[in-house]
């Protein structure tokens, strides 16, 4: 993880200066230069991951549910009924974070997108494929460079459609 600032678009590890992180956006630093390249060259980006070999641990509840919940989601580490209803339960899961993606803050009408990545929406993105962890690291990163060579060479933004 990386920390960006809002206005110069720098990024930095971290910082023990007081307030100095104030300003700052979280962002995955190996997709950390491209979203530097492209809102320097005012292609305004809203939100973005990477992707990540380990899984995110999340806690979700499930109301009314008439099937056992074990057999409904794919990652569930647990389900358990609660209390108050007998088909409601609180599920844990692991989710593996596989899709790179970058949000947006218009609709660009981008003549050319790297390969293997689509974008739709505002929103350009490519799926992980490879599952074994330095396999995934070395697709990511390989990704990432892909989207940086894509994000050099995109001429400054018009800010038209």
């Amino acid at each position: 993880m990386a920390y960006m600032k809002n206005t110069t678009f720098d990024y930095f590890s971290g910082s023990n200066i007081d307030n100095f992180l104030d300003d700052c956006f979280d962002v995955d630093d190996t997709i950390a230069p491209v979203i530097k390249v492209l809102n320097l060259k005012g292609y305004t980006t809203n939100y973005c991951c990477s992707g990540h070999p380990c899984g995110v641990r999340m806690e979700m509840f499930w109301e009314d549910c008439d099937d056992d919940p074990m057999n409904c989601i794919v990652g569930i580490i647990s389900a358990e009924k609660l209390p108050d209803n007998e088909n409601s339960y609180r599920i844990v899961v692991d989710t593996p974070a596989i899709h790179l993606y970058i949000s947006f803050g218009e609709d660009y009408a981008f003549e050319e997108i790297p390969d293997g990545f689509t974008y739709e929406s505002g929103v350009l993105e490519y799926f992980i494929q490879s599952e074994e962890p330095y396999d995934f690291l070395y697709e990511r990163l390989n990704m990432c460079k892909k989207l940086y060579e894509w994000a050099t060479q995109l001429p400054e933004c018009s800010n038209q459609r």
